[in-house]
């Protein structure tokens, strides 16, 4: 049961909720519990499971968050692609309203 708590105990170095869950389960299984520690057997053993349960979450999580920043970082190379293809075809448009506003100054301009 001590080797339970030191696995099953946020705040131990060697935390690890799953063994702490499997070793108190083969304990519970196994009826070697005293009848005073057979209570606090099966609270710890349901603290366990939600324990384990909020870490799955937590790493499900995790991978999501992951995967929505890759996602972000090709969206943002397409982005800036496609604003410097704006900006090209901008300048080009640009540079055929200059065409077309010399072509109409050529024809106000008086002929000699």
């Amino acid at each position: 049961m001590k080797l339970v708590m030191i696995y099953g105990l946020p705040s131990s170095n060697l935390f690890d909720g799953q063994k702490a869950q499997n070793l108190l389960q083969q304990l519970l299984q196994e009826n070697v519990l005293f009848h005073s520690q057979l209570d606090f057997g099966h609270l710890l053993f349901d603290y366990l499971i939600a324990i384990n349960k909020a870490n799955k979450s937590n790493r499900d999580d995790q991978k999501r968050v992951e995967s929505a920043q890759q996602k972000n970082e090709v969206l943002q190379v397409k982005l800036d692609a496609t604003q410097q293809k704006l900006e090209a075809v901008q300048q080009k448009l640009n540079e055929l309203k200059n065409i077309e506003k010399s072509m109409s100054e050529r024809e106000l301009a008086p002929r000699k």
